[in-house]
């Protein structure tokens, strides 16, 4: 099978899953309008030309659906925060640092593990703080 026939196949199978996850991305988008920095939300979608597609709340907050060779995967883009407000007995622990997770999905899963995969990118969003305390003397 040559690279453009296993490449037309991926292709093939990120549109069926944009037709299906689109609407979910801009309602998605519609509810955190005025919410969130100026500028976003974003939907991307350059599945033609560039293969993906996805939706980001703030620079290192999205989920994009990209084509990798014959495969889709899914890469989740958050934040580690620090979720200790005391020394961490030597050990350092450093905040705002970006995370990229990344795993391969398929056009055939079901609506409900489509809604988990917004979810995790919504659940961190919200997790994030809002106020910066300091505890330590």
């Amino acid at each position: 099978m040559s690279e453009s026939t296993a490449n037309a196949g991926a292709v093939q199978e990120i549109r069926r899953l944009r037709d299906r996850m689109l609407p979910m991305l801009r309602e998605l988008a519609r509810q955190f309008q005025g919410r969130l920095a100026p500028g976003y939300p974003v939907i991307v979608d350059d599945v033609e030309n560039g293969g993906y597609f996805g939706l980001a709340l703030a620079p290192e907050y999205g989920l994009y659906v990209l084509a990798e060779g014959e495969r889709l995967v899914v890469q989740l883009q958050t934040v580690f925060w620090r979720t200790d407000v005391h020394s961490s007995a030597g050990r350092e622990r450093f905040g705002a640092t970006p995370r990229v997770s990344m795993f391969p999905i398929s056009a055939s899963m079901s609506d409900a593990q489509i809604r988990d995969l917004l979810a995790r990118v919504l659940a961190d969003w919200h997790k994030q703080p809002l106020l910066i305390h300091q505890s330590d003397s």
